[in-house]
This record gives C-alpha cells, sequence and structure tokens, in this order.
C-alpha cells in the first residue's frame, strides 16, 4: 500500500467527513460505551469541515487516488518550533488497501 500526503481542497469536504464518522464509530467503541458514541458520530456533515479547510493546515493521506485519513498540522511561530502537533484521523482498513 503506498500513502501519499497533499492538502486538503473543498472537494475533499465529503470524504473527510466519511473518513471522521467511521473512525469515531469503530476506533471508539473500544474505548467508549454505544451511549458516548452515538451522539459523537451523529450531526457531522461535510459543510463543517468548510472552515478547518479554509483556516487550517489540513492534509489528506490517500491511496491510490483514494482518501484513507486525514490531519490537521498545527505550525507554531518560528520561536515556538521546539514540537509540532499532527492530529491525525484515520478510517478503519478498505478492501483492496
Amino acid at each position: 500500500m503506498e500513502i501519499t500526503i497533499r492538502k486538503a481542497t473543498h472537494q475533499d469536504r465529503e470524504a473527510l467527513c466519511e473518513i471522521h464518522v467511521s473512525s469515531i464509530r469503530e476506533l471508539g467503541k473500544s474505548h467508549y460505551s454505544e451511549a458516548e458514541v452515538d451522539p459523537w458520530s451523529k450531526g457531522r456533515t461535510p459543510a463543517r469541515y468548510e472552515g478547518h479547510i479554509s483556516e487550517r493546515h489540513v492534509i489528506v493521506a490517500q491511496n491510490r487516488s483514494i482518501p484513507v485519513g486525514f490531519g490537521t498540522l498545527d505550525l507554531m511561530k518560528p520561536m515556538e518550533y521546539s514540537s509540532m502537533q499532527l492530529t491525525w484521523k484515520t478510517a478503519p482498513p478498505f478492501p483492496g488497501s
């Protein structure tokens, strides 16, 4: 499997939403109850990702041009580069990946 990373575009909104909801539902259930996971995963729409893509450094991981994960890269001011934080959301494995 070859993963490439690229900057997210507004055309990625639906894929980001699907990956995020899938990640919450699949990975969340190993740490949280269904009563916690269910409301957490509901109400997410592609429009919710519009602001993130416009205002942040959102990157997409893709396998064969198919988005399989995304993250937000928080770039700090030059004097604060002692660390960078990457928040990563992944989807469960896809068939054929």
